[in-house]
């Protein structure tokens, strides 16, 4: 496919679902990327981002992909359910996402050495997030460990770092989601209680583990172990899980090993 006839067809996509690409001064993305028209038919023109959010506002959009090397705004849009933050070097923009009540979904990347805020800085109805290229402390999981509505996490290229998962406290007790994607975790330490509603679990090019918990046989909403370009161990541990929930419960977990 011509690279305009791609572009074009990606316009029409993002148009089709409300959404609006916000770029910082200075930035030089597509020139057509940055206009938009809302489902109302109203035009949406971003190009400074601390200048001209309440424009965003105004014509309640309902998702955002944000892309800035500064952020400078206190005031971040309320009715927003997607929201991405890349390469951002203003780790004060993430203590304002308490503000985003009807956020559901938060995507972090390319902030390395982040430091993870406190719980209540992060939107309350969240339900999936995901850090990519992040570099903060595996301990610090357990922050995101707390968000009471979360579902879904995904931990790609260091997005944390640490041998050592230990997972602590409650765990993450309503997650049914959870990806591990090119993560130099080695050790992971957690009991079937830490994830007691996961139904998904995906694993893609952790070459350094050693295996998956052998107690995650005893998580009875587990229906899919997902094992991709990692360590022949991770693999076997799999297939005891498999082997445990069919002779200790009858029950069957689906394992695929690539």
């Amino acid at each position: 496919m011509e690279k305009s006839k791609f572009v074009e067809l990606c316009l029409k996509e993002v148009q089709s679902i409300n959404f609006v690409n916000v770029t910082a001064k200075g930035q030089n993305p597509c020139a057509h990327s940055m206009h938009f028209f809302t489902k109302d038919h109203r035009r949406v023109s971003i190009q400074s981002v601390a200048n001209q959010l309440d424009m965003v506002c105004s014509n309640e959009s309902r998702s955002i992909l944000l892309f800035i090397g500064r952020s400078s705004s206190s005031r971040i849009m309320q009715q927003l359910v997607f929201f991405k933050i890349c390469d951002c070097s203003d780790m004060k923009c993430l203590r304002d996402l308490c503000y985003l009540d009807q956020l559901e979904e938060l995507k972090i990347k390319c902030m390395p050495h982040l430091v993870l805020p406190q719980l209540d800085a992060f939107p309350k109805n969240l339900k999936k997030l995901a850090f990519t290229c992040t570099c903060f402390p595996l301990e610090d999981l357990k922050i995101v460990g707390k968000l009471p509505k979360l579902e879904s996490l995904r931990l790609a290229y260091d997005a944390c770092v640490g041998e050592e998962w230990e997972v602590v406290e409650e765990g993450f007790p309503r997650l049914k989601f959870l990806l591990l994607k090119f993560m130099g975790i080695k050790y992971w330490r957690a009991s079937s209680d830490h994830f007691p509603r996961l139904e998904r679990l995906f694993l893609q090019s952790c070459r350094f583990l050693d295996s998956i918990p052998r107690d995650f046989a005893d998580i009875m909403t587990l229906t899919l172990i997902d094992i991709r370009r990692c360590a022949e161990s991770v693999g076997n541990s799999a297939k005891l899980i498999q082997q445990d929930i069919q002779d200790n419960y009858a029950g069957s977990v689906e394992v695929c090993i690539s």
